[in-house]
């Protein structure tokens, strides 16, 4: 279940052990969706710079 405060625009999700784990290469891209839980800077190895972009669409379904 999530938490979604439109005050700071943040969902602040619970722990879950419901997920799934991948690793982004050079180059990689990742969508994630409103309803997606993250784990952000997470590091392999070597500190590396990552480019993060928030793009939001507004749906009306």
């Amino acid at each position: 279940m999530a938490i979604f405060d439109t005050s700071m625009d943040l969902i602040n999700y619970h722990d879950t052990t419901d997920y799934s784990e991948f690793t982004l290469h050079a180059g990689d891209i990742a969508i994630f969706y409103p309803d997606d839980a993250h784990m952000p800077c997470v590091q392999i190895d070597t500190p590396t710079k990552v480019v993060k972009s928030v793009v939001k669409v507004a749906y009306h379904g």
